[in-house]
């Protein structure tokens, strides 16, 4: 449903294809959502192992702006 919701936004869509071509085969390149073919065959499995293997602690960033005491 987000993707279809950002699809119906015509800035977001524009948005999307000038990234697209101006970074082609990087990441920048890519959607944040992907696309509806992905999403639609994609399993639990799959969801899961993706998550084991890209969300790891060495790659977690954690930002804080504002007044913060440590």
């Amino acid at each position: 449903e987000e993707i279809n919701m950002c699809e119906d936004s015509p800035d977001g869509v524009c948005q999307d294809l000038i990234q697209q071509a101006l970074f082609f085969d990087q990441k920048m390149g890519q959607t944040i959502l992907g696309n509806a073919e992905i999403i639609k065959y994609s399993d639990r499995h799959s969801i899961l192992n993706f998550k084991k293997k890209h969300y790891l602690p060495q790659s977690t960033v954690i930002s804080v702006a504002g007044a913060f005491d440590y």
